[in-house]
């Protein structure tokens, strides 16, 4: 019996997808780009899903797609009960398909099902659901859906990209300038040297059990405390410079940058008051205050909002 193994950054397969991918951009015409792609990126999924987490995921892009198509350039009022459902399953469905202890230890939750990238994926598929009918302007169908959704270079890791982003950055895919394409290579191979070379040396550093011995001092502390959130900004970091360089090559550049500013500052949203934390450029954690829970009931879409545009 042949074992196909999961296709992770770190191995070769996924580079042989990445340089298919720059080589398809680069020899065909931008048409054909998306279904190329699309056959990518479900390949790649396919070696990390058993038929079960095939079935799983389908009950978890199926109903979405069925209602962007309902609500795509609709009046807002007229699907907010639509949306607010689908949302509400999908929510639902992500709890117990991530099986979150918070829940509880409940039998229903011990299933063997296991979807890499679902978080990531149920961003997506909100943001199309919430702004369907904001959308009406652009193209979307199963092929789009698809690529969007599952895009090998964002499957993993992110970055978080809104569909209009999107849609344009595969209107541009084909063979970029010469020092787009050069700054793109250069990039790549920072992203591969911080994400496995240097992040490994602060995995190993962590190691809490060094602070078991008898010698152990403050200092060995010190280094087992930040050598962990090293290893995790350099590997995160690593890997988005490597996806968006694949991207570029590509000539999608539309990928936003994560870690375009890393220090925590406090700003404002728009629509109702927002306090907020930016940990990375495409992904700001926000604490969202309503005005009231009478303006929530009465604009349940545009709440939905206050809570999306935390992450984009």
């Amino acid at each position: 019996m042949i074992v196909i193994e999961p296709v992770s950054a770190d191995s070769l397969a996924f580079a042989t997808v990445a340089f298919g991918v720059i080589a398809l951009a680069w020899s065909s015409p931008s048409r054909w780009f998306p279904l190329g792609l699309a056959i990518a990126s479900l390949a790649v999924l396919a070696t990390w899903l058993r038929p079960l987490d095939i079935a799983a995921l389908a009950l978890f892009v199926g109903p979405p797609y069925l209602a962007i198509r309902k609500l795509w350039g609709q009046n807002e009022a007229a699907v907010t009960r639509t949306a607010i459902v689908v949302i509400v399953w999908e929510v639902l469905l992500f709890i117990y398909l991530r099986k979150y202890e918070w829940v509880g230890d409940v039998a229903w939750l011990a299933h063997p099902v296991a979807i890499i990238g679902l978080s990531y994926m149920l961003f997506r598929v909100i943001h199309l659901i919430v702004e369907a009918p904001n959308l009406g302007h652009l193209p979307f169908g199963p092929l789009k859906y698809v690529t969007y959704i599952f895009a090998f270079w964002t499957l993993l890791s992110g970055p978080i990209q809104r569909y209009d982003a999107f849609v344009q950055g595969m209107g541009t895919a084909g063979r970029p300038e010469l020092d787009t394409a050069l700054a793109a290579a250069h990039r790549m191979v920072n992203g591969l040297i911080k994400a496995f070379v240097i992040a490994p040396i602060f995995l190993r550093s962590s190691d809490i059990g060094a602070l078991t011995s008898a010698e152990a001092n403050w200092l060995d502390f010190a280094i087992v405390l930040y050598s962990y959130p090293i290893y995790l900004y350099l590997n995160f970091s690593g890997y988005t410079d490597m996806v968006i360089a694949i991207a570029r090559l590509c000539g999608v550049n539309t990928l936003p940058e994560n870690f375009n500013r890393i220090s925590p500052e406090t700003c404002l949203s728009s629509g109702p008051a927002g306090i907020c934390l930016s940990g990375h450029g495409s992904a700001t954690m926000c604490l969202h205050l309503c005005p009231s829970s009478y303006w929530a009931q009465r604009h349940p879409l545009r709440t939905i909002r206050c809570w999306q545009s935390a992450w984009w």
